[in-house]
Order: C-alpha cells, then structure tokens, then sequence
C-alpha cells in the first residue's frame, strides 16, 4: 500500500509517497514531486526527489529544482 501525504514547503505544494520497492536498497523508499506532476510522457521534465526518508525525498525534490533553476 502507497502512502501519500502533502506538504507545503517554502511556498510550493509537495506531494510525497511511500512506495518501498522490493529492491535491495531503502535508497528509494520515498518519492516527491509538485503538486502539479502528472506521471504524463513528458514528465521527464518534471523534478522527481527520492530518498530513504520521507524529509530526504524532500530536500532532494529542492535541490533538483534549485539545479532546474540555475
């Protein structure tokens, strides 16, 4: 079962999920993205942040965007 949660940090709506795949690493137990991500072809685009915690996937969905930005 996913968990889903939102945040609002610094002013953007974050949108975060508890996937935990079944792979050998916790790495990637937790997704965030803007409220506005949609999974579509072009969301490649789109910043994707990831890490073991919930708050890690967070400050690595703002550090791609401030790169995105720069």
């Amino acid at each position: 079962m996913t968990e889903r949660r939102t945040h609002t940090v610094k002013g953007l709506v974050i949108q975060t999920n508890h996937v935990a795949p079944p792979i050998g690493t916790r790495r990637y137990d937790w997704s965030a993205v803007l409220d506005d991500y949609d999974g579509a072809s072009d969301a490649a685009t789109q910043p994707i942040g990831w890490g073991p915690t919930e708050q890690a996937a967070i400050c690595n969905l703002l550090d791609e965007i401030e790169a995105k930005e720069s």
